[in-house]
């Protein structure tokens, strides 16, 4: 008997590992199939949750997103949700995998937004910029407009950055409506995304802002799990990167706003 346990712990100790990896595979295999592109294929449209547009505004992520749904071959429709523009925190968005497949608000590829949905490649990439009437050089002590649809940015990372420089926040409706409350006197400085600073009338000061906020890349969000549906939207996107459809994209969308 004694001679019989340590034949057996070395049993255990030699083919243990084996065993373990054989039920791991076996458990692999009796996963249900990832059915997602299949199902999006079968409805024939590539739906995605997004913002509220202005009016007859198309933005860029729609006409991007038009465009993968051309190379995947399906049909695009919006599902749009009001919240997406005003709500800085997606739980709070409301959104499912019954109403779209695909969620587009200026999302960026952080830790915080990879800890609900998965996302897709990059397209693109956004920052924050702190804009002041004065000389001043960093934001701290002053009032600041935010604006309250902000989607491109590491919210966390901004609230951080804002009580770390004792700002006295002031939400705005829009970029547009932050940069008026600067305009009137309301506040002393607006943080704004880059591309609307680029925008804005001179005289202004702009502060450039800590990383992360200085830049993200952009991404779509997905659901977790999606993989077959991830892999074909993500090789649609790339080949419209590649071939230079996106930069044809973007000139085709500021010739119309000019």
């Amino acid at each position: 008997m004694k001679s019989l346990l340590p034949r057996m712990l070395r049993v255990v100790r030699d083919y243990g590992v084996v065993l373990l990896l054989l039920a791991l595979f076996i458990g692999v295999t009796l996963l249900p199939p990832d059915t997602s592109l299949q199902q999006v294929k079968q409805r024939g449209v590539l739906t995605a949750c997004v913002p509220p547009a202005r009016g007859t505004e198309t933005t860029f992520e729609r006409a991007l997103l038009a465009a993968i749904s051309e190379r995947m071959g399906l049909r695009f429709a919006v599902y749009e949700v009001p919240a997406m523009a005003t709500n800085f925190d997606l739980r709070n968005w409301g959104v499912n995998r019954a109403q779209c497949v695909v969620l587009a608000a200026g999302l960026t590829d952080t830790p915080w937004t990879r800890a609900f949905i998965d996302v897709s490649p990059p397209y693109g990439e956004s920052g924050l910029v702190a804009l002041t009437g004065g000389e001043q050089e960093t934001i701290t002590g002053l009032k600041v407009s935010v604006p309250a649809n902000l989607q491109d940015v590491d919210r966390l990372a901004l609230s951080r950055f804002l009580r770390q420089e004792k700002a006295a926040v002031r939400l705005a409706n829009s970029a547009d409506a932050a940069l008026s409350l600067l305009r009137s006197g309301d506040v002393d400085a607006a943080i704004v995304p880059s591309q609307e600073a680029a925008t804005s009338e001179s005289g202004w000061t702009a502060i450039s802002l800590p990383p992360p906020l200085d830049a993200n890349p952009l991404v779509f969000g997905l659901w977790k799990g999606d993989l077959t549906f991830k892999r074909a939207f993500a090789d649609a996107l790339q080949s419209l990167k590649a071939d230079g459809s996106i930069g044809e994209i973007r000139e085709k969308l500021a010739s119309a706003g000019s």
